[in-house]
């Protein structure tokens, strides 16, 4: 927040919207400030609409801020019973290990199952022709070559399977 006023005043001083003549000290670490940002290029024409909507959104953030101001009492009265509670039972912080551990025991067999789902196919003795150049000489040639074909159900079947991995979280509970 402190942040969004001295930005807001920074955009109000070079759009010279207003002076800061009035106390020597303030104007001179100001220009300080001000003098080791390169803003020669930008005019206070265009200095003025920025700073309008600086200080809109810094006087809109601020209106939230006091409007909120009990919530965020009570989210911080929060904060420190939990502060409390952790202090009292600091075993708790463990307890998440046991269920990312059961996770991904799962995940890792359903990532087992996914590789041979995925490698679904079977494999085709194909006859090669002989190449003209050996001619009747069997010279190291090979004349059947292996073929590996993708069963046509294999997408559907991970798509089924990617589905239940999306789903299985709902019903571990």
């Amino acid at each position: 927040m402190i942040m969004m006023i001295l930005l807001s005043f920074f955009t109000l001083y070079k759009a010279e919207i207003i002076n800061l003549t009035g106390s020597a000290s303030v104007a001179a670490a100001v220009s300080a400030t001000t003098n080791s940002v390169d803003t020669t290029a930008v005019d206070t024409g265009t200095w003025t609409p920025i700073a309008y909507i600086t200080c809109f959104v810094t006087v809109v953030y601020i209106v939230i801020i006091f409007v909120a101001w009990r919530k965020i009492m009570v989210a911080a009265a929060i904060i420190v019973e939990a502060t409390k509670a952790i202090k009292d039972m600091p075993m708790i912080i463990f307890f998440p290990i046991s269920t990312v551990v059961t996770f991904l025991t799962i995940f890792v067999g359903w990532l087992y199952c996914f590789m041979g789902l995925y490698s679904i196919g079977s494999y085709n003795d194909v006859a090669i022709d002989t190449p003209a150049s050996l001619g009747a000489s069997s010279a190291n040639f090979t004349s059947t070559m292996r073929d590996y074909e993708v069963n046509q159900y294999r997408d559907y079947i991970i798509g089924y399977w990617i589905f239940s991995l999306c789903k299985f979280p709902q019903y571990s509970y």
